[in-house]
Protein backbone atom coordinates (compact mmCIF):
# COMPACT_ATOMS: atom_id res chain seq x y z
CA UNK A 1 0.00 0.00 0.00
CA UNK A 2 1.22 3.41 -1.30
CA UNK A 3 0.93 6.19 1.90
CA UNK A 4 0.43 9.20 -0.06
CA UNK A 5 -0.57 11.51 3.34
CA UNK A 6 -1.30 11.31 6.98
CA UNK A 7 -3.83 13.70 8.71
CA UNK A 8 -3.68 14.79 11.98
CA UNK A 9 -5.07 16.22 14.21
CA UNK A 10 -3.87 19.84 15.03
CA UNK A 11 -5.07 21.01 19.00
CA UNK A 12 -4.49 18.92 21.40
CA UNK A 13 -2.23 16.62 19.27
CA UNK A 14 0.51 18.70 17.60
CA UNK A 15 -0.20 21.69 19.38
CA UNK A 16 -0.69 21.90 23.10
CA UNK A 17 -3.29 24.22 25.13
CA UNK A 18 -1.58 26.06 27.55
CA UNK A 19 -3.67 27.96 30.36
CA UNK A 20 -6.92 28.44 28.42
CA UNK A 21 -8.90 30.60 31.42
CA UNK A 22 -5.80 33.10 30.66
CA UNK A 23 -6.01 32.29 26.95
CA UNK A 24 -9.88 33.42 26.91
CA UNK A 25 -9.76 36.28 28.88
CA UNK A 26 -7.11 37.71 27.01
CA UNK A 27 -8.48 37.03 23.72
CA UNK A 28 -12.07 38.62 25.28
CA UNK A 29 -9.92 41.97 26.35
CA UNK A 30 -8.50 41.78 22.98
CA UNK A 31 -11.65 41.47 21.14
CA UNK A 32 -13.78 44.02 23.62
CA UNK A 33 -10.81 46.86 23.49
CA UNK A 34 -10.74 46.50 19.75
CA UNK A 35 -14.73 46.14 19.18
CA UNK A 36 -14.73 49.55 21.54
CA UNK A 37 -12.74 51.58 19.37
CA UNK A 38 -15.61 50.67 16.61
CA UNK A 39 -18.56 52.21 19.10
CA UNK A 40 -18.50 49.31 21.81
CA UNK A 41 -20.57 50.61 25.01
CA UNK A 42 -20.69 47.24 26.61
CA UNK A 43 -19.04 46.76 29.69
CA UNK A 44 -16.41 43.72 29.21
CA UNK A 45 -18.41 41.44 30.96
CA UNK A 46 -21.70 42.37 29.21
CA UNK A 47 -19.74 41.79 26.22
CA UNK A 48 -18.41 38.42 27.30
CA UNK A 49 -21.86 37.01 27.72
CA UNK A 50 -22.86 38.42 23.96
CA UNK A 51 -19.62 36.00 23.10
CA UNK A 52 -20.84 33.13 24.97
CA UNK A 53 -21.01 29.71 22.33
CA UNK A 54 -19.40 32.08 20.14
CA UNK A 55 -17.41 29.63 18.26
CA UNK A 56 -20.63 26.69 19.30
CA UNK A 57 -23.04 28.95 17.26
CA UNK A 58 -24.40 28.01 13.84
CA UNK A 59 -21.90 28.83 11.22
CA UNK A 60 -22.74 32.31 9.04
CA UNK A 61 -23.66 32.15 5.72
CA UNK A 62 -20.48 32.72 3.38
CA UNK A 63 -19.99 36.10 1.74
CA UNK A 64 -19.18 37.34 -1.31
CA UNK A 65 -16.17 38.94 0.17
CA UNK A 66 -14.70 35.55 0.75
CA UNK A 67 -14.63 36.18 4.31
CA UNK A 68 -13.45 33.30 6.40
CA UNK A 69 -16.01 31.53 8.83
CA UNK A 70 -14.26 33.00 11.76
CA UNK A 71 -14.23 36.48 9.98
CA UNK A 72 -18.42 35.94 9.26
CA UNK A 73 -18.62 35.17 13.37
CA UNK A 74 -17.10 38.58 14.10
CA UNK A 75 -19.33 40.09 12.15
CA UNK A 76 -22.26 38.17 12.67
CA UNK A 77 -21.58 39.06 16.47
CA UNK A 78 -20.97 42.89 15.49
CA UNK A 79 -24.22 43.20 13.77
CA UNK A 80 -26.15 41.66 16.90
CA UNK A 81 -24.79 44.40 19.14
CA UNK A 82 -25.19 47.22 16.23
CA UNK A 83 -22.19 47.73 15.27
CA UNK A 84 -21.17 48.65 11.29
CA UNK A 85 -17.79 47.40 10.96
CA UNK A 86 -16.11 47.49 7.37
CA UNK A 87 -14.41 44.22 6.19
CA UNK A 88 -11.01 45.38 6.51
CA UNK A 89 -11.45 46.14 10.25
CA UNK A 90 -12.85 42.75 10.56
CA UNK A 91 -9.91 40.80 8.64
CA UNK A 92 -7.76 43.11 11.48
CA UNK A 93 -9.49 42.32 14.56
CA UNK A 94 -10.14 38.33 13.20
CA UNK A 95 -6.16 37.96 12.76
CA UNK A 96 -5.89 40.60 16.15
CA UNK A 97 -7.56 38.40 18.52
CA UNK A 98 -6.84 34.92 16.71
CA UNK A 99 -2.92 35.74 17.66
CA UNK A 100 -3.72 36.45 21.41
CA UNK A 101 -5.35 33.45 21.43
CA UNK A 102 -2.52 31.03 20.00
CA UNK A 103 -0.14 33.06 22.82
CA UNK A 104 -1.04 30.21 25.34
CA UNK A 105 -0.87 27.52 22.55
CA UNK A 106 2.51 25.68 22.10
CA UNK A 107 3.86 23.15 19.56
CA UNK A 108 3.96 19.79 20.79
CA UNK A 109 7.90 19.16 21.93
CA UNK A 110 7.68 15.92 20.64
CA UNK A 111 5.73 16.72 17.35
CA UNK A 112 9.24 17.73 15.07
CA UNK A 113 10.97 14.38 15.95
CA UNK A 114 7.90 12.73 14.79
CA UNK A 115 7.20 14.74 11.81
Amino acid sequence: MRVNGIFFDLYGTLLIYGDMTAAWSDWLTEFHSYLSTHGLSLSKESFAKHCDRFFGKEEPPPQPDGSSVFERRIQALCLDLGLSVRVGDIRRIANTIANTWQKHILLDPDCRPVL
